[in-house]
C-alpha cells in the first residue's frame, strides 16, 4: 500500500495511480450523421434506448448533430450533476442529444469503475469541506513538513542542497500553503483556493528562487510562512467545532466499499 496524496482517500494499492479527470477523459463533440440511428436517453435509471415510434416526448427534426455513443462512454447531464444521479456508464451503442456531455477515455481504464468515482468529482466542493477543522489542521501539518524539508538532503534535492543549502520547491510549498489556508478559512470555493492569486511570483520562486533569496533569507521566509499558517490554524480551531458532513462521509465510504466489491467480483469471475 502507498499514500494516495489525498487525505480523504488515504492509502491505495501500490499499483494504483491518482490522476486528474482531464488526464483520463476528453469530451466528445463528434456528430453522428447516421441514417436511422439508435436514439439514447439518459435518466436516473441509466442510459436507455429511446422508443421514438410512439411519438412521446420531444422529438428532434434531425439527429445529424447528435453525439455518437459507444459502450464504456460516460454520459453526464450538466443540468443535474449536483444530485449525483445523472451520471451513467453506457452499455449500448447509439446517439444522444448534444445537450449531454459524453466523456470518452484517453487512456486504458476499466470503464466499469467510472460511475463509481464520478460522484466524488461532482461533489468535490462539499468533500473539501466535509471536515474543515481536520483540513485546516492537516494544512498546517503539511506546512511544518515542508519547512523541515527545506534544507533536508535527500535524493530528490541532493544536488540543490549541496550547491545552495535549500530547496526552491519546499519554500514554494510553504508560501502556497500559507495563502491556501487563509483563503480556505475565509470561505472561498475550494477550487479557487487551489489557484494562487500570485502565480507569477510562485513560478519565479520554483524556477529561479536561488536568484532571489540566500539560504538565511529562504529559511527566514519559510519559517515566517509556517508560523503564520500555524497561527491561522490555531485561531480557527479555537472558534470552530469539528463538524463532519455525514452525507459526504457516507458517499466516500460507499464509493470505497463499492470499488472493493466490484474489484473482488471481477477477480472471482476471472
Amino acid at each position: 500500500m502507498k499514500y494516495s496524496g489525498i487525505k480523504w482517500i488515504g492509502e491505495i494499492p501500490d499499483n494504483w495511480n491518482v490522476r486528474k479527470v482531464k488526464q483520463c477523459f476528453y469530451i466528445s463533440k463528434e456528430q453522428a450523421h447516421e441514417e436511422n440511428p439508435t436514439i439514447l436517453s439518459l435518466a436516473r435509471a441509466g442510459v436507455k434506448v429511446r422508443d421514438i415510434s410512439n411519438n412521446e416526448g420531444q422529438l428532434a427534426a434531425s439527429y445529424d448533430n447528435y453525439n455518437p455513443v459507444m459502450p464504456g462512454d460516460l454520459l453526464l447531464n450538466p443540468m443535474d450533476l449536483y444530485s449525483g444521479a445523472n451520471c451513467s456508464l453506457s452499455e449500448v451503442s447509439g446517439v444522444i442529444s448534444p445537450a449531454y456531455i459524453n466523456l470518452k477515455k484517453k487512456v486504458e481504464l476499466n470503464p466499469k469503475f467510472y460511475d463509481l468515482w464520478m460522484p466524488l468529482v461532482e461533489h468535490k466542493e462539499e468533500i473539501a469541506h466535509y471536515n474543515t477543522v481536520k483540513n485546516v489542521t492537516a494544512t498546517s501539518g503539511m506546512s511544518k513538513e515542508k519547512l523541515k524539508a527545506l534544507c533536508l538532503d535527500r535524493p530528490s534535492q541532493h544536488d540543490e542542497i549541496v550547491q545552495y543549502g535549500w530547496a526552491k520547491k519546499q519554500l514554494h510549498h510553504c508560501i502556497r500553503l500559507r495563502e491556501f489556508i487563509e483563503r480556505y478559512i475565509n470561505g472561498e470555493p475550494f477550487a479557487d483556493c487551489l489557484i494562487s492569486k500570485d502565480t507569477g511570483y510562485l513560478v519565479d520562486i520554483k524556477a529561479f528562487g536561488h536568484n532571489f533569496y540566500t539560504l538565511e533569507e529562504a529559511v527566514s521566509l519559510a519559517t515566517k510562512m509556517d508560523a503564520e499558517t500555524y497561527a491561522l490554524k490555531e485561531e480557527y480551531i479555537k472558534t470552530h467545532e469539528e463538524v463532519i458532513d455525514e452525507k459526504m462521509e457516507q458517499l466516500m465510504l460507499d464509493t470505497t466499499v463499492n470499488i472493493l466489491k466490484k474489484t473482488l467480483k471481477e477477480d472471482i469471475l476471472k
